[in-house]
Order: structure tokens, then sequence, then C-alpha cells
């Protein structure tokens, strides 16, 4: 029960952060006026590029690593809750 409740917890919170971290993405788009076309996307770009060394004004929100980690937590309290499910039904 107790591993149940951390991974839900864990799976909450990563989804949490990732669309937190996504909707502010979306929130600065229309805002961006120039990106670096190293990444597919402006939203990508927004979100997994930090300030830029260039004067063109191509900043990113620098929100990559976190971005990273809430995906991770994502992945982990979802495998902690498949373990369980499937060490219950291993039990009946």
């Amino acid at each position: 029960m107790r591993k149940t409740i951390i991974g839900a917890v864990l799976l909450i919170a990563g989804v949490l952060q990732t669309i937190g971290i996504i909707l502010c993405g979306v929130i600065y788009l229309p805002h961006q006026n120039e990106w670096l076309s190293t990444y597919p996307s402006k939203l990508w770009f927004l979100i997994m590029a930090g300030k830029s060394k260039f004067s063109t004004g191509a900043d990113g929100l620098g929100l990559g690593i976190l971005f990273i980690f809430g995906i991770i937590m994502l992945l982990i309290g979802f495998c902690m809750l498949i373990s369980e499910y499937i060490k219950d039904w291993k039990l009946k």
C-alpha cells in the first residue's frame, strides 16, 4: 500500500510539472519572434533552450532540466504503480 501511494504521488507530481512547463511555453509562445532552427519547433526551443549568447534575441525559457525531471518522475511513478498492480494480481 505504501508503494502505491508513493507511486501515485510521483505520477501526479510528474504530470503536473510536465503540463505546467508545457503551459508556460505555450503562454510565452506568441511573444517569441526568433528561434534557432536546430530545434524542431518553437515550443521545443522555448522549453529546452536557455539564454542565447548571441545578440539575436532568440532566448528560451531554460526549463529543459525541469521538464526532463518531470518526465522521469512520471515514469518512475507509473512503473511503481504497474509493479504493485502486477504483484497484487499474482497474489490473487
